[in-house]
């Protein structure tokens, strides 16, 4: 079963999935592999889940994470205790639990920035595979962490033993800022699993066309995965965008002058659909209107607006007297 809830945020997400049976849910999946997504954890959370079900620590007793492992205190977000452990130990960033998992796993699924940063200055494996999946911290982590594995060179066409990439993983999560760093870090939309399912087929069975969408967007890409070409460079493009709304409001008004009301609106309206669509799918190349955020196509509406009412009056009405 294949179970998330779908932000575009980092909200908290619980993933069960496990691979090989054909069933009748979203992905074609049963499960024995669970992923608890804590993106909005307190990094200071005394929760210890299943990396040592005996250890309970008591509340506001802060001496009783004394006695916490490198793995606990990477999950917990105990910088300091996981530093004076490896201090002690250094061997230890690159030690493994009972489940095979290192600790950098269980810093980047509980979004333990700075734990996870210190491991990975420390030596720890930033491609390290390990737990039932054989997957990387890259396959585990959160929308936050995700950058910092990106930075430290985490690769991002590496496969679990299911064929699962950290792409196939992310839009499980259905996390847009997750999927949008690891799809701008090169990842292969068409990358298939054991299965042969690719990302773009997994979207499609979950319904998570439109975070998908925006996903390429942030990273610059056509919905096959290609980097998106606009026919100009940047600075052209945002040049011509400008000037569209000032274009296209002398046009209604010429039009309202010419024809009557009934028939110069409905003209404007379409000239108005012509240039704002033109703008994305042939400037832009995109199929999402909301980067024309990035472009200046707004402010020259309002812009366009003030320069033509100011043209008119100094025109029609002040000159003409």
């Amino acid at each position: 079963m294949v179970s998330s809830s779908n932000t575009d945020t980092g909200s908290h997400v619980e993933v069960t999935l496990s691979h090989g049976t054909t069933t009748d849910n979203h992905a074609g999946m049963t499960s024995s592999s669970t992923i608890k997504d804590t993106s909005n954890a307190n990094t200071d959370s005394n929760e210890t889940e299943d990396v040592n079900p005996q250890f309970r620590p008591s509340p506001n007793a802060e001496e009783d994470f004394e006695d916490i492992n490198i793995f606990q205190a990477a999950q917990m977000g105990k910088l300091a205790i996981a530093a004076r452990l490896v201090e002690a130990d250094p061997a230890l960033v690159k030690s493994r639990d009972f489940q095979d998992v290192t600790a950098l796993h269980w810093a980047a699924i509980n979004n333990q920035i700075p734990v996870a940063k210190y491991l990975l200055d420390h030596g720890a494996e930033v491609d390290a595979v390990g737990g039932e999946l054989v997957a990387t911290p890259l396959h585990w982590c959160t929308s936050l962490s995700v950058d910092i594995l990106l930075k430290q060179g985490a690769r991002v066409d590496t496969k679990d033993r299911e064929g699962f990439t950290p792409l196939h993983w992310a839009v499980v999560k259905g996390n847009r800022d997750c999927l949008s760093k690891i799809l701008k870090a090169g990842a292969d939309v068409k990358a298939g699993d054991k299965s042969g399912k690719t990302p773009m087929d997994m979207i499609k069975e979950l319904k998570e066309s439109v975070i998908w969408e925006k996903a390429l967007s942030d990273a610059k890409l056509a919905s096959d995965g290609r980097t998106r070409r606009s026919l100009f460079d940047k600075k052209t493009t945002n040049t011509i965008i400008y000037f569209i709304p000032y274009v296209t409001l002398f046009l209604t008004l010429e039009l309202m002058t010419l024809f009557s009301w009934y028939i110069a609106m409905p003209v404007a309206i379409v000239q108005f659909l012509i240039g704002h669509v033109g703008s994305v799918k042939i400037l832009l190349r995109t199929r999402t209107p909301n980067d024309m955020l990035q472009t200046p196509y707004y402010t020259a509406v309002f812009q366009s607006t003030a320069f033509w009412v100011g043209f008119v009056w100094l025109r029609y009405i002040l000159f003409s007297k």
